[in-house]
This record gives C-alpha cells, sequence and structure tokens, in this order.
C-alpha cells in the first residue's frame, strides 16, 4: 500500500523488475483504493474491502523484488532499506496522526480520547491489527469511532516488512531455493488463513499469519520476473484479461457474509498477479491502468488511504449520525483527495529518516500520555464525565469462571450446591450477571450461576434475526445449548433477549418457536423468561448532550424520563400468554423503571441508568434489579 516503487531501485548489475516505471501498477493502485474509499462511504459496495489484498500482493512483489534484486547485486543493505521505508512511510503517516490527534482533543469526549491515543500508538507502533483482534466483541464501539482503524492492514504490511527482509537475507545466505522457500511459507500461511476462516474469522482476518500468504504470491511474481520465467509477458494480453475477470468476479461475490479472507481471497490475489504478470504492454494494462487518471490516484493512494477514513469518521461523529447525507459525502471524498494530493507533494520534500523517526517517537509519547488520561480534551468536565462513563460500563463476564463445555464457552459463578441455574440468552440476560454475582458472593443463595450467552443470537431454535455474518456462529450456538439443556444438574432456565428484534413481519412464527422450546424444556425443569427492558435511542447515554462537538456541547437538563414504545408493551403481552400457556413463570422488569408510560433514564444523582440504548448499567443493576433475584432461591 506505501510502496513507491520508482523510488526504490536497486544498484544494477543484473536484470530487476524495478529498472523501468510501471505506470500500470500505480493504475492497479487506483483499482484497489478506489474501491475501499467507496465501501467506507457506502457500505452497499459490499465488495470494496478487498482492494487492500490487492495491495498486499503489489507490496510483495515490489519488496520482494527489491530485495532479491539487491541480493543478486551484492548490494543490498538492511540500514539502506529500512531508511527508505521510513522515509517513505513516516511523512504521511505522522501529518495524519497529528493532525486527527489535535482535532480529537478539540471535538472527543474523555473515553473518546483516550481510545484515540490508545489506537494511534498502536497505528505508529504497526501492531493496529493485533489490538483490533484483541478489542472486538460485541460491545466493542462502532467501527466509525476508532480513527484509526484502518491502520490494521498498514500494520500487517510492516509487520511483512521487518521480518520479511530479514528471511530473505537468512534464505540467501544458506543457499537456499527461494522460490521453494517462498511457496513453502505461502502455502502455511493459506492453509492457516482457511483452518482460521471456519474456527476463529476474526484472528483470519487480522493475523499476520492468514495474510502474510498473499504478500508471498506477490514474493513468487517477483522472483518469476526477475529470472524471467516463460510465462512472464507471454500471453500478456490473456493473463491481463484473465487477472481482470478474477478480479470482477471477487468484487461481484464477495461481500462481508463470505467467510474472508479463506477461499476468497484467491480471486483478488491471483487476478493481481496475472495483471502485474501480464506486463505493462498488454491493451488493458497499457490502455485502461495506464491512463492518466488511474496512474495519478494510484500515486496518492497511500495518503489518500490514510486521510478518507479519519475523515469519514470524524463528519460522523459530528454529526452523530451513522450515515451521512449522499452530498455530504461526496464532498468527504474530494476534501479526502486533495489532503492526500498535498500530502503527496509534501513526500517530495526532503527529510532525513532520524527526524521522521524522532517525531513519530514524540507523536507515540504524547499518545502514551493520553491513555493514560494525563492529557485531558476539551470537553472534559465532572457532567460530561458521568456520561461517557456509562458508555463503557459494562461487567460481564467480570467474578466468573470461563469453562467449556458441550463444545460451549460458559461463564459460571460458583455456589455451595450442585444444583445449576443457567442463564440462557444474548446480552440482554448478560446485562444480569453482575446482580447474579452479588447474590452468591453475599452467599444470598447457594446454587451455581451458568451463562450461555452469545451477543446478538436470540435464544429461539430456527430464528436468525441476526446479521449475516453471525448467522453461522448463533446457528452453532443454538446446537450446543440443545446439548447443554440435557445436564441433570440444570434445575433451572432462565431466558432472556433482545425480543424487540422481533418487531416487523414474522415475529408471530418466530413467538410459535420460542413457545415450542418452552415446552420442550419445560418438562423437567423450572422456567423463567425475562421480558425485555425498554428500549431506544432515547434511553442511551449518548442522547443526553445538546450542542455541536466543533462549538460547545451542554448536557441536557430535566432528561430524567422518557416514553415507552407502545410496540413493546404490546410484543409483552402476547408473552405472557405465551407463557400462561406453557406455565412457564414471567419476570418483569418495566416496573422498576418506569410509571405508567414513562420510562427513567437518570438517577437522581444525574448518573444514567442504561449503558447505551438497549443495555442497563452494571451500577444500576447490582443496586435495583431484585426482581432477578427470585431464580436463584
Amino acid at each position: 500500500m506505501a510502496e513507491k516503487h520508482e523510488e526504490l531501485k536497486p544498484r544494477l548489475k543484473v536484470a530487476s523488475i524495478h529498472q523501468k516505471y510501471r505506470r500500470d501498477i500505480d493504475g492497479l493502485r487506483a483499482i484497489a483504493i478506489l474501491p475501499v474509499v467507496g465501501f467506507h462511504f457506502y457500505p452497499t459496495m459490499a465488495s470494496g474491502f478487498v482492494g487492500v489484498d490487492i495491495f498486499f500482493v503489489i507490496s510483495g512483489f515490489l519488496i520482494s523484488g527489491i530485495i532479491l534484486g539487491n541480493l543478486e547485486n551484492n548490494s543490498f543493505s538492511y540500514i539502506d532499506f529500512y531508511d527508505r521505508r521510513i522515509r517513505r512511510i513516516f511523512p504521511a503517516l505522522i501529518l495524519v496522526m497529528l493532525s486527527t490527534l489535535l482535532l480529537g482533543w478539540w471535538v472527543l469526549f474523555p473515553h473518546e480520547y483516550v481510545s484515540l491515543s490508545k489506537h494511534m500508538v498502536a497505528g505508529g507502533g504497526f501492531v493496529s491489527n493485533f489490538v483490533l483482534w484483541n478489542e472486538a466483541g460485541y460491545f466493542d464501539v462502532e467501527a466509525y469511532r476508532k480513527l484509526f482503524q484502518h491502520l490494521w492492514s498498514l500494520g500487517i504490511e510492516e509487520q511483512f516488512y521487518i521480518c520479511w527482509p530479514l528471511l530473505i537475507g537468512l534464505i540467501w545466505k544458506r543457499k537456499l531455493n527461494f522460490l521453494w522457500m517462498t511457496m513453502a511459507v505461502a502455502l502455511v500461511s493459506f492453509s492457516a488463513n482457511v483452518y482460521m476462516v471456519q474456527s476463529d474469522p476474526l484472528a483470519a482476518f487480522y493475523s499476520p499469519l492468514s495474510r502474510c500468504f498473499e504478500l508471498m504470491i506477490g514474493g513468487v511474481l517477483a522472483y518469476s520476473v526477475l529470472h524471467k520465467f516463460k510465462f512472464i509477458n507471454s500471453y500478456s494480453n490473456v493473463q491481463s484479461v484473465f487477472g481482470f475477470l478474477l478480479l470482477a468476479v471477487g468484487f461481484l461475490l464477495i461481500d462481508e457474509s463470505k467467510k474472508f479472507p479463506g477461499w476468497w481471497a484467491l480471486l483478488p490475489c491471483m487476478g493481481t498477479f496475472f495483471i502485474i504478470s501480464a506486463g505493462q504492454e498488454a491493451w488493458l494494462n497499457r490502455h485502461l491502468l495506464g491512463n492518466r487518471f488511474l496512474v495519478w490516484i494510484g500515486l496518492i493512494s497511500y495518503p489518500l488511504y490514510l486521510w478518507h477514513w479519519p475523515v469519514l469518521s470524524y463528519a460522523k461523529i459530528i454529526e452523530n449520525s451513522r450515515m451521512l447525507p449522499h452530498s455530504y459525502r461526496i464532498i468527504l471524498i474530494f476534501v479526502s483527495i486533495i489532503l492526500a494530493y498535498l500530502t503527496y507533494l509534501l513526500e517530495k520534500a526532503p527529510k532525513t529518516s532520524i527526524r521522521l523517526v524522532s517525531v513519530m517517537g514524540i507523536l507515540l509519547a504524547v499518545g502514551c500520555m493520553g491513555q493514560l488520561e494525563w492529557i485531558h480534551p476539551r470537553n472534559s468536565d465532572d457532567k460530561i464525565e458521568k456520561i461517557v462513563t456509562a458508555v463503557s460500563d459494562w461487567e460481564y463476564p467480570d467474578g466468573f469462571e470461563k469453562n467449556r463445555i458441550a463444545g460451549q464457552d460458559l461463564y459460571i459463578k460458583k455456589g455451595d450446591e450442585q444444583i445449576q441455574v443457567l442463564f440462557l440468552g444474548d446480552s440482554h440476560m448478560e446485562q444480569y450477571a453482575p446482580r447474579i454475582r452479588k447474590i452468591i458472593d453475599n452467599k444470598k443463595s447457594n446454587k451455581t450461576a451458568v451463562f450461555a450467552t452469545k451477543p446478538g443470537c436470540l435464544p429461539i431454535p430456527g430464528i436468525f434475526d441476526e446479521r449475516k455474518d453471525r448467522i453461522f456462529e448463533c446457528e452453532a450456538f443454538k446446537v450446543k445449548v440443545n446439548e447443554l439443556l440435557k445436564d441433570p444438574r440444570i434445575k433451572t432456565v432462565v431466558v432472556s433477549a433482545a425480543w424487540n428484534k422481533l418487531k416487523g413481519n414474522g415475529h408471530e412464527a418466530a413467538l410459535s418457536k420460542l413457545e415450542d422450546f418452552f415446552r420442550k424444556i419445560k418438562v423437567d425443569k423450572r422456567v423463567f423468561m425475562v421480558l425485555d427492558i425498554p428500549s431506544g435511542s432515547n434511553f442511551g447515554p449518548e442522547n443526553m448532550f445538546l450542542g455541536n462537538r466543533l462549538t460547545k456541547i451542554r448536557i441536557k437538563t430535566h432528561q430524567t424520563w422518557t416514553n415507552y414504545d407502545s410496540f413493546e408493551k404490546q410484543l409483552h403481552q402476547r408473552m405472557r400468554v405465551i407463557a400462561a400457556r406453557t406455565h412457564v413463570e414471567i419476570i418483569d422488569p418495566v416496573p422498576a423503571l418506569c410509571q405508567a408510560n414513562r420510562c427513567q433514564v437518570v438517577l437522581r444523582d444525574g448518573n444514567p441508568i442504561y449503558k447505551d440504548g438497549g443495555h442497563l448499567r452494571p451500577l444500576w443493576v447490582k443496586k435495583y434489579a431484585n426482581f432477578i433475584d427470585i431464580v436463584m432461591n
């Protein structure tokens, strides 16, 4: 992504892949960056993220070619290599990080500024992929609130730049066959990718182990070009057309519902392989990729990648909107392109790696201070702090022991008895865990609490109201729960979920399946159904602010009560009928929160009751949610 091959020519003694600047590779960069930008600004362009995979192959090709060419010329220097990497990557990265941090101090809330500082340090340290991998989960903040999230791919590339030259040097020193070793690394990585995409899709996406095969594909191509293998430039038009067809199929078929990278990643990777191997004289390469517009976009692709995400993210944060108006997004795309071009011009200015590393070090030190809360943003006072603290207030599974039973991760709080109470559901069940933990810790119950939950998954067999990319996980979870319910130690089952997900067509069929489920488990167990809490955007702490982040933020006054949705009341009545027919006991949290049609959202001391629009805070649950205590009797 950050390569600029015309600046990295080896000292020539033998043939090198960098003797001649290839306009088509810059054009190919444009083919990679435009879908990425399009996907971020218009998520309906669901396949745009595969542009990153095109960048990976290009980087593997250029870097491997540079190193091999210099090694074969006996002119390779690690110092020279890393000096060039720093002078290429750091200027734009420093400028974007500094600008993002300064604007963050002006517009962000304290917890957001801490997060920004953390991700800036991760981005500057080229470990963003590991940090994002570790953070991911149901209650992870929305992607656009992580202003350096896009640096995960730069992290993988930089990890490659650090490790690959060392490995190539070792292969060269020991006179091993580079091609076979590269293919072996690619095969191991691809195998890990195929395995991980099934067992741990998040790891497959962020891990350098499961991603480096894409860079190795570029490495194989670099060796082939350097040594003039017969297929290079042979049938160039056929190779180019075939490569474009693979890219087109990838862009048409791949979306977020696919298990990616997996086998799907071969489409953009091999498409890129064949386009580059065709050579710049192939008709499509010369006339399409070589046209002035695509080449220009390719030249600014690295700073454009760096700028476009924080530009979009800040616009969404300032407007407090997940989806901006079309005209607004078009303007922001042009702003990103202008900033990218100005940054590209800056990259041409003289600079030394020592100064760049020093500036980066200072910037990362400031980031560490922000992460440690030694630096506070402008929007920081006690009233704001109370509200923003609520947003991150979540204690599940704190105090519980993790166990894997029947192939499912469970969280258990052991009492003195063997009798178990199974808490089944999604995050709307998990929100009661702090109260259950408190009951057991205070010896008010001797029973053992077992939480079998999957955030975002309704516990109704055969009903999937989840996002497409979670259906497989939810289905596997429900199968394992059925096995768990056969355990004779479980005497009580408590079921809770975000029942308001059933709103809309088909909810009667879902309720019918829920009734069948209750009849099945009620045979030999005591069963409770917890009705859902009132929910909606008006309940979330983020709704308690007035004003504009660019000017002045104020706290709403008299924001103590809000309206209770009529659909939820009707749904609760329908569920009471089901409970009566199946002899399931009802637990209703609404009376503890609402009076008539008005529901409390803030305590008298100004502390929000909710973590967000649909989840209660542990602070409130531990003190006031005594309605759940009956299940532990």
